[in-house]
């Protein structure tokens, strides 16, 4: 240790050493004094900031949550809000929000609660007492007092130029001092410390180490800028041992790093592997559990085209009702594991927002109808037409709501519609709701519905069906948007399903010239939904080459082929439609994916690449996939369009009358 003299005179009689050891103590411990203090008041104006912008934020809730009880003198139910949002807040010591009159309309005082010591709102004559303590009515104005230990906030809402009510919080700053003490207490023992072991490294070590922490510090600033943790720090013989332990410590450190770093890679190999793995099984199921689906309900629509007995006909309707329901669980299971793994994005693109709600109404018509329930849709009326989003995704939460809503409601009225929340120049909030007078669903229930595989009781299951993925799906597809799904229920009067959803507005009004399209679509929906479906159009003179080795698919294709008289020419598989194509012209091709010897991918790319008329021909993929990325692979290999199995006869029929026009023209 350095004698204790030539610390209280350090000055006097020493060496040219010894005054550079002291120009760099005064430069070193000036500068440290500067930064700490810097840093210090830094970190306590930020943390005084964000306590005074939480409370004043917490006001504003208040203020705004309670606008409507205020306006409506609704006094325990303020007092009730209150309680609710507070009681979890031991900061908050006084609360009170002043009516349109500047009068004191309800109170919240934690004191008080903590002697009553039960929980609710406070009674009246409470309020009356507490409210004895608390300050009169004051506008917009935040009081940190830093020496009475309390931050007093008042928040006025407004409505334009009304005022609403204004909101009064009183918070105890306790946690803040007691962090204002420890930084101090921190900040003079790093201070002292870093003096001392600044002095001490300045006269005992100062060349001897500096030269290697430079080595030390170029060394790590490479392996920063390259991550190579390959690289190693060399240390000579004629250094001091600390200087080699630094260095073998250091060398230590990198081996650990990078044998983590290589222990990360091989994990995320591992886990990408998985992912893939789990994809393609998806992908292989679907496929599998989907072509012989495609199979039952497409024979089973021939057969209910024949001529049956009233027995045939039950046991034809118990059939395809199974198979539909069993198709919803594939589809279900599917998007939950597409949301699981991060598959699931949202599009931005434009739509009509009465066409997704028209869409939801008319898919479901036939169970309205067939239950003899009523229909109410109500769409506020200064919601936008269009908007810019995932029309998609918002159309399938809509009717899994819509559909569990008609599935549980025996008689009454089911409601579907959309109200403005809140808007700004680029976005806008809606509420969508669908409300129904059924069988409701237990307070207790309200969390355990939105799991998966559940639903609010087993009776509910053995009596209405159903997996109880339904609202587990629409829960995780709401809050992918950012939104919040809300229920509200009494047993045996009803549920009232609500989400609020943020979407863009459509600006440039990109679907303007669209809207009288799809008008027109939602017109043929409506007209559909409501009637059977009528006789087919013939097709006189039009070739199809079907390239399809499922047996089963085979005879439904070319059969609704045959009813729809176009001539069918089948292949089964895409070495044999290769040749078929050579030998004769089509007007379109439809193509099975999954086949032996030539899949249907491989089977396109070698079609686009024939010459003249037969490259172009019309190809439409017929998939048993539901994966996103099959249909984007259908795409980028050449076909036109693409139809999942199992399909529905009337989009495959639309599909063939379009492109057959298309290409003949």
């Amino acid at each position: 240790m350095i004698p204790m003299k030539m610390v209280t005179n350090p000055m006097k009689n020493t060496s040219i050493q010894q005054k550079i050891v002291w120009i760099i103590m005064l430069v070193s411990t000036s500068s440290l004094f500067l930064a700490a203090t810097f840093f210090l008041s830094y970190d306590l104006v930020s943390y005084r900031n964000k306590v005074v912008h939480e409370y004043v934020k917490l006001a504003d809730i208040i203020g705004t949550y309670n606008d409507a009880s205020v306006a409506l003198m609704q006094r325990e139910a303020t007092q009730s809000n209150l309680y609710d949002i507070l009681r979890s807040d031991i900061h908050v010591k006084q609360a009170a929000i002043f009516d349109l009159e500047n009068q004191l309309f309800s109170l919240y005082d934690l004191e008080v609660y903590q002697q009553k010591n039960a929980e609710g709102p406070l009674p009246v004559a409470k309020v009356v007492a507490a409210a004895q303590r608390t300050p009169g009515y004051q506008q917009d104005m935040v009081d940190f007092d830093f020496w009475g230990n309390s931050l007093q906030i008042y928040t006025t809402i407004k409505d334009g130029e009304t005022v609403v009510n204004t909101v009064y919080l009183q918070v105890a700053l306790t946690e803040f001092y007691s962090i204002v003490y420890r930084y101090v207490a921190i900040y003079i023992i790093f201070f002292v410390c870093a003096l001392f072991f600044s002095y001490f490294l300045s006269t005992r070590l100062q060349g001897l180490i500096s030269k290697p922490i430079l080595d030390l510090a170029e060394v790590a600033k490479k392996i920063t800028s390259q991550k190579d943790y390959s690289i190693r720090l060399k240390h000579k013989q004629s250094e001091e041992s600390e200087i080699k332990i630094l260095i073998s410590a250091f060398n230590e450190m990198l081996s650990e790093i990078e044998l983590q770093n290589e222990s990360l890679i091989t994990a995320k190999e591992e886990a990408e592997y998985l992912a893939k793995t789990k994809q393609e099984f998806l992908a292989n199921m679907s496929h599998e559990i989907r072509t012989p689906m495609n199979g039952v309900i497409g024979v089973a629509d021939l057969l209910s085209e024949t001529t049956l007995s009233e027995q045939q006909k039950k046991y034809l309707n118990i059939i395809r009702s199974s198979a539909d329901n069993l198709l919803v669980i594939i589809n279900d299971i599917l998007d939950l594991s597409k949301i699981a793994s991060g598959k699931l994005t949202l599009e931005q693109n434009a739509f009509y927002l009465m066409n997704v709600i028209e869409t939801v109404v008319a898919s479901c018509l036939p169970k309205l109808k067939k239950k003899n329930l009523e229909i109410d849709v109500q769409v506020d009326e200064s919601l936008p037409q269009t908007l810019i989003g995932d029309s998609v995704r918002l159309n399938q939460i809509l009717l899994n709501l819509f559909s569990n809503a008609i599935k549980f409601t025996i008689k009454g009225k089911v409601t579907i519609g959309a109200s403005l929340v809140r808007e700004t120049t680029e976005e806008i909030t809606i509420r969508f709701f669908v409300k129904d007078t059924g069988i409701g669903i237990p307070r207790s229930k309200y969390d355990a519905i939105f799991g998966s595989f559940t639903q609010a009781s087993n009776d509910t299951t053995r009596k209405y069906g159903g997996t109880g993925l339904g609202l587990a799906i629409t829960k995780q597809l709401v809050e992918l948007h950012g939104g919040k799904i809300f229920l509200e229920s009494e047993v045996g009067r009803g549920s009232t399903f609500s989400c609020e959803i943020t979407l863009l507005k459509n600006k440039e009004e990109q679907l303007v010239d669209a809207v009288a399209e799809e008008v027109k679509v939602m017109d043929n929906l409506w007209q559909s939904a409501l009637e059977q479906p009528g006789t087919e159009i013939s097709e006189v003179d039009l070739k199809v080459l079907l390239v399809e080795d499922n047996e089963v698919n085979q005879m439904l294709v070319q059969t609704l082929l045959k009813q729809w008289d176009y001539a069918c020419v089948l292949a089964r598989n895409g070495r044999e439609a290769l040749e078929k194509l050579r030998q004769e012209d089509f007007d379109i091709v439809l193509m099975d994916l999954h086949m032996p010897e030539m899949d249907g991918y491989d089977a396109t790319r070698h079609i686009r690449k024939f010459e003249g008329y037969k490259a172009e021909v019309p190809i439409i993929a017929m998939t048993a996939s539901a994966l996103k990325d099959e249909a984007v692979r259908c795409l980028e290999a050449g076909m036109n369009d693409y139809i999942s199995k199992p399909f529905n006869k009337n989009d495959l029929y639309e599909k063939l009358s379009h492109y057959t026009r298309e290409h003949s023209s």
